[in-house]
C-alpha cells in the first residue's frame, strides 16, 4: 500500500491512504466519471492512432508500477479513467479484493476475458504477466469494440481462452497487431512485459484529445459542463467521514455522506499485502 501511494506518474491515479478501525482506506483522484469502457460504448471502435496513444499510456504506467514491484491485479476497461484533457489514468487497483476464481460459478464474458490461460488452469497467479495479458485485451477491445474471446457457453469460453484461440482485429496498423500478438500469448513466459510494449510504442504519435466527445458524454450523463477539479484537503475530508466510499472487503457495505470528486476504498491489511505487494 505504501508503494502504491508513492507512485507518481501522469497515467497513474494519485492516491493517499489512512487507517481506521483495522481497515485500510485508499483515496484516489476522481475525474469525469468517464472510463474507457463507457468511452468505447459511446463512440464505437477507436481509431488506430487513438488506440496506440491510450495503449502507450497504459504500458508506461504499468512499467513504472512493475519497476516498483507493484502489480495492478484488476486491470480492465473500467479501471482506465480519463481526466478533463482525456489523459488516461490507471485507477481501481485490485489489491483491495481477495478474489478466488475457484468460487466463481458464473462470470460475465467481458470479465472472463481478463483471466489469462494460466489463471484459468490454476498454474500461476503471477499478477505481472496478468497485467500484460489485460493490456492486450484492452487494446483488442478498443480497436474492435468487442472482446477477443466470445462464447455463450462458459465452459467453451474457458476452453477458448486456455487455447488462446482468437482472430487478430481488422486494423491496418502493424504495431497494433504486434502488441496484441505479443501479449495475448498462451505461455506466460513468452508473453511480452509492460516495459517491452512501452519501448515498442515509444515512437507512436499521440492522437488528438477528443474533448468535444468528452463534453457531449458528460452532458448526456447529466453531469453538466466539465469543470476543473476543486482544490480540497482530502485527508481532512476523509477523517471527518464526509466522503462517499464503497467497501471492498466481505463486510456489509456502508455509505457515508457524499462529497463530489473523492472516492474511498477500504480493505484489510492482509488482503492488501497478499494481493498487490508481491
Amino acid at each position: 500500500m505504501d508503494a502504491v501511494s508513492k507512485l507518481k506518474h501522469l497515467n497513474i491515479a494519485a492516491t493517499i491512504e489512512f487507517s481506521n478501525n483495522e481497515l485500510l482506506y485508499l483515496i484516489t483522484e476522481d475525474y469525469t466519471a468517464l472510463n474507457l469502457k463507457e468511452y468505447v460504448a459511446t463512440n464505437g471502435r477507436l481509431s488506430d492512432t487513438e488506440v496506440l496513444r491510450i495503449s502507450k499510456s497504459i504500458a508506461d504506467a504499468l512499467t513504472i508500477m512493475h519497476m516498483q514491484h507493484v502489480a495492478h491485479g484488476g486491470l480492465d476497461s473500467r479501471a482506465i479513467c480519463f481526466d478533463f484533457s482525456m489523459i488516461p489514468k490507471l485507477s481501481y487497483f485490485d489489491f483491495a479484493c481477495d478474489i478466488n476464481i475457484r468460487k466463481i460459478e458464473k462470470v460475465e464474458v467481458n470479465i472472463m476475458n481478463y483471466f489469462p490461460p494460466e489463471f484459468l488452469q490454476f498454474n500461476s497467479n503471477n499478477q505481472f504477466t496478468k497485467d500484460a495479458w489485460c493490456l492486450g485485451i484492452i487494446t483488442y477491445f478498443m480497436i474492435c469494440a468487442q472482446y477477443p474471446f466470445i462464447s455463450a457457453n462458459q465452459i467453451k469460453l474457458v476452453n477458448i481462452i486456455i487455447k488462446c484461440q482468437y482472430m487478430l482485429p481488422p486494423t491496418t496498423h502493424p504495431t497494433i497487431h504486434a502488441l496484441i500478438a505479443k501479449t495475448l500469448v498462451q505461455d506466460p513466459s513468452q508473453r511480452a512485459n509492460a516495459r517491452y510494449i512501452s519501448m515498442m510504442l515509444r515512437s507512436v504519435e499521440a492522437a488528438p484529445q477528443r474533448q468535444k466527445i468528452l463534453r457531449k458524454f458528460a452532458q448526456s450523463q447529466t453531469l453538466g459542463r466539465p469543470r476543473p477539479p476543486t482544490q480540497i484537503c482530502i485527508e481532512e475530508v476523509a477523517r471527518c467521514g464526509q466522503i462517499s466510499f464503497r467497501r471492498v472487503s466481505v463486510d456489509s457495505a456502508a455509505q457515508a455522506p457524499s462529497l463530489p470528486r473523492t472516492r474511498l476504498q477500504p480493505c484489510s491489511y492482509t488482503n492488501a499485502v497478499r494481493s498487490s505487494i508481491l
